[in-house]
């Protein structure tokens, strides 16, 4: 068995002078792995090892190849996992395989710290997608930091299919931190344009973002039990484009308001998405990311991370949950309410009509109605989204039997039960059995 070298671009063949130890001789014997350095390491289904070494113009790839960061925490703590984000995290091939039992893909992400002369390769898992050459989509992943690495001042990279990331990125790995939760990572046209209608501009969204600081005492975020609606330390979000702002919204949350002032603990802070119109939605794809980076300085400390949010053009439906502080059940929803409306009834502008087609055209007045005038929202806050006042029965009764009424005249009224045909009695007094009668709920 012979090693050969191609080269994609020349579309040549070579053979290195230089060939494995104890090559086996059959190439279903042989099993490459590419190695994140580029190397490869070859078996035979022997006691040797070879490593396959590349000269350094063939580890010197093309800049279109390398995948690249988008959103990556700077500041790590030993034992905790973030996600991070960017484009080509999965490379541009499967890079190993032979036949059905030799399937060595790294289709996927590594994470690289290097400090001095120490590398740390870090675990990822949860990703969002395996496709290879994704150009640029976002691909997103989850990446653990091991328990036992040496606190400091690291370089972090990522790789895949032996090609890194450049250039490299600054990191801080320690005790103390912060990280981005997205309450609302997506937003729509669609929503921004409904908001600044009701309540003029900007839409203001809330709640949206929280930042959760980790590792400092009170004191030096400067926090006390009186000041936590204002705190004199927040963390600070760049504007991530043009007309969209995040703003500190609601009180700090401490995670023990008990602890003294000189005991690190974890604390959340709140913040609402603010946009001034709807300008930002002017691409010309589906969807649109975009990061969201928070950096906190305090006690001679920076610490940093980000989220990542995506503007979506098509409709955005999300359902909040119910607010505890006004007595609502949190299973509960604050934006979807039950409501009961009886033949002629009236709501949010239309009225019920008679027959089984009346429901689907009373609901579409309704939404047209809601939708070409916003001061019905009026009426949507009025109904009490507990629910239960307005529970609805499948088979209503009136202890008896259930009442039905009919047209005709004279007017008539019907009884049914479970065990009889319906038996109706008119207003004339007859009293006698009759033919059963098309009758319409009452």
């Amino acid at each position: 068995m012979t090693i050969c070298d191609y080269d994609p671009n020349a579309n040549t063949l070579s053979t290195p002078s230089a060939q494995p130890q104890s090559a086996p001789g059959y190439t279903w014997q042989c099993c490459f792995l590419l190695l994140p350095n580029g190397h490869v390491l070859m078996s035979g289904e022997q006691n040797v090892i070879n490593e396959y070494v590349p000269d350094s113009a063939e580890l010197a790839p093309l800049a279109q190849w390398r995948p690249s960061l988008t959103v990556a925490p700077t500041a790590l703590i030993a034992g905790h996992s973030y996600q991070i984000a960017g484009t080509q995290l999965n490379g541009l091939t499967h890079a190993n395989g032979y036949g059905d039992d030799r399937q060595n893909a790294s289709n996927y992400p590594l994470l690289r710290l290097r400090q001095g002369g120490t590398v740390r390769y870090l675990r990822t898992h949860s990703f969002s997608a395996m496709g290879i050459a994704t150009g640029a989509a976002t691909v997103t992943a989850v990446v653990d930091v091991p328990a036992d690495i040496t606190p400091g001042a690291w370089s972090l990279e990522v790789v895949t299919n032996g090609t890194a990331s450049t250039p490299a990125l600054a990191v801080q790995v320690g005790t103390r931190d912060c990280y981005v939760v997205m309450d609302r990572s997506t937003v729509g046209q669609g929503e921004v344009l409904a908001l600044i209608a009701l309540n003029g501009a900007p839409a203001r969204i809330y709640p949206a973002v929280l930042v959760v600081v980790e590792g400092f005492t009170p004191s030096e975020l400067g926090l006390n039990a009186g000041n936590l609606s204002v705190p004199p330390i927040v963390p600070n979000f760049p504007p991530p484009l043009n007309g969209v702002h995040l703003v500190p919204s609601g009180a700090v949350l401490p995670e023990d308001p008990s602890l003294p002032p000189n005991v690190p603990q974890r604390f959340t802070f709140p913040f609402a998405l603010t946009f001034d119109s709807d300008a930002m939605f002017g691409f010309a794809a589906d969807f649109e990311d975009h990061a969201l980076t928070a950096t906190l300085t305090a006690a001679g400390q920076t610490v940093s991370n980000a989220g990542l949010l995506r503007l979506l053009k098509s409709p955005n439906p999300y359902i909040l949950d119910g607010d505890s502080n006004r007595g609502l059940d949190w299973w509960t929803s604050i934006d979807m309410r039950v409501f009961q409306v009886a033949q002629g009834g009236r709501k949010f502008g239309a009225t019920v009509g008679n027959g089984a087609a009346a429901a689907n055209t009373f609901i579409q007045a309704v939404i047209n109605n809601l939708n070409t005038h916003p001061a019905l929202a009026s009426d949507f806050d009025a109904i009490d989204p507990n629910e239960a006042p307005e529970a609805l029965t499948l088979a209503p009764i009136d202890g008896m039997a259930s009442r039905f009424s009919i047209s005709q005249s004279p007017r008539c009224v019907c009884a049914t039960s479970t065990r009889m045909r319906p038996m109706c009695a008119c207003s004339s007094g007859c009293g006698r059995r009759s033919k059963p009668m098309r009758c319409t709920i009452q």
